[in-house]
């Protein structure tokens, strides 16, 4: 069950979308910059092979794109990463008025399998990304993972711009006795 207190609560943010769009798309990138030259540098492997690779790369971009999302969102951000994901197909199947290939077509089928494939993967990645920095399902105040969200999130937090919502007197004074 995904809980959250009512100070991290957000309304739908249509920014979040797009950034998670463009978070997504730098995810997969990168996957394809870092990890495809590595396992196909051989060029030994079938189209098949490639294709399948291309496919579990492609999927995994949704799921690290919203699990990336979880973990740089100041609160929690569940649903954005994953309209995020849908949009990021349908844009995929956009170019299908463009390009004069036959085997990829507008197709409805299409549209709502993959989105629905991509919504759940980035739901499933921002869930664990919110639930690795402490957003959801509430963790010991003391854990890594909640010092590491006071230290991006708090007061004095990398990326706090002074927002002193998530730090407490205590925590702030628990954290000069940590590091």
């Amino acid at each position: 069950m995904i809980t959250s207190s009512n100070d991290n609560a957000q309304p739908f943010s249509w920014a979040w979308v797009i950034a998670s769009v463009l978070i997504i798309t730098a995810m997969e990138i990168c996957i394809a910059v870092v990890i495809s030259p590595a396992i196909l540098a051989s060029r030994l492997a079938s189209t098949m092979v490639q294709l399948r690779l291309d496919m579990l790369m492609h999927l995994a971009s949704f799921l690290l794109g919203g699990w990336f999302v979880g973990v740089i969102s100041p609160r929690v951000r569940l649903w954005e990463p994953a309209v995020g994901a849908a949009i990021a197909v349908i844009i995929v199947f956009l170019m299908t008025f463009f390009l004069p290939h036959s085997y990829i077509r507008w197709d409805w089928t299409k549209i709502f399998v993959g989105g629905g494939i991509g919504f759940v993967l980035a739901l499933a990645g921002a869930y664990t990304g919110e639930k690795w920095m402490g957003n959801v399902e509430t963790e010991h105040p003391d854990s890594r993972r909640a010092r590491l969200r006071r230290d991006l999130w708090g007061a004095q937090g990398l990326l706090s711009r002074g927002d002193a919502r998530f730090s407490t007197a205590s925590s702030t004074r628990e954290l000069d006795h940590h590091g």
